[in-house]
């Protein structure tokens, strides 16, 4: 079995870490389970539907959520839970521009407020 290096941040490597303590197993058990249970989920690249290709593509954060919702008619958040759910797609977090982004009207409204 061929060893395999990549990068990852030290918060998430410590809290993987700690989860693996917790489960009882190893990150390495972990790692190869949730790439087992990716490749198994993706598939056959040829063989997906347009309509997953995009659900997989929000998921790994390409597509942003309001391109998505317009691109495949959703019309509501639950119906994209529903629809990230029977694809067995996880929901993405965003990037930590789109947070910073959300975060700026905010901090413009409590500067507002405190100025009052």
């Amino acid at each position: 079995m061929p060893n395999v290096t990549f990068a990852i941040e030290d918060d998430l490597l410590r809290q993987a870490k700690m989860a693996a303590v917790q489960m009882n197993t190893s990150l390495n058990s972990i790692v190869r389970t949730l790439l087992a249970g990716f490749v198994t989920s993706v598939g056959e690249p040829n063989k997906q539907t347009g309509n997953y290709r995009r659900l997989l593509d929000f998921s790994l954060g390409r597509i942003p959520y309001r391109k998505l919702m317009a691109e495949m008619h959703i019309e509501s958040d639950e119906q994209l839970f529903l629809m990230m759910c029977a694809a067995d797609l996880p929901m993405p977090t965003l990037s930590s521009d789109e947070m910073a982004k959300m975060a700026l009207p905010l901090d413009m409204l409590t500067d507002a407020a405190k100025s009052l």
